[in-house]
């Protein structure tokens, strides 16, 4: 084989093999690499993304207020629980939790003021309480928004 004929290759380009096909398949490699580097990647944001919902999609376990603020079954009065944001009443017949801060002041929660029977979420601005029918007996805050 003549020189002419190793180096003319299959293209009759007449160069060297590293100048004909060298810078191609350097090319062709590296695209081929940032391939793969793009495939992995999504299949890990795939795998990553399915994982979180799957994981969000779990119950939470929930949290007992009568065990997470107090030491006994029965909590101090107006002991509040800064976790679940919610403060025991009480008051004989009510004594159970509810939401938020206890009162500014929880005696003036054991008096009440008018011998009526107030309206339906009525509020009280005075003593920052509003009526709650259901429960008939004051609470404390404003009304909720959806009433």
């Amino acid at each position: 084989m003549t020189d002419d004929t190793r180096n003319s290759g299959h293209c009759g380009s007449g160069r060297p093999p590293l100048e004909r096909c060298g810078r191609r398949a350097v090319g062709m490699a590296r695209v081929k690499l940032i391939a793969v580097w793009a495939g992995i990647l999504l299949v890990t944001g795939v795998v990553t993304a399915v994982t979180l919902s799957l994981e969000s999609n779990k119950p939470k376990p929930a949290i007992n207020p009568v065990t997470v603020g107090s030491s006994s079954a029965t909590p101090a009065p107006w002991e509040y629980n800064p976790i679940t944001n919610q403060h025991w009443d009480p008051r004989a017949g009510h004594e159970h939790w509810h939401a938020g801060p206890p009162p500014n002041d929880p005696l003036a929660t054991l008096q009440d003021t008018s011998a009526r029977t107030p309206q339906p979420y009525e509020y009280d601005a005075i003593n920052d309480r509003h009526w709650d029918p259901q429960h008939g007996h004051w609470h404390s805050g404003s009304p909720p928004t959806d009433r």
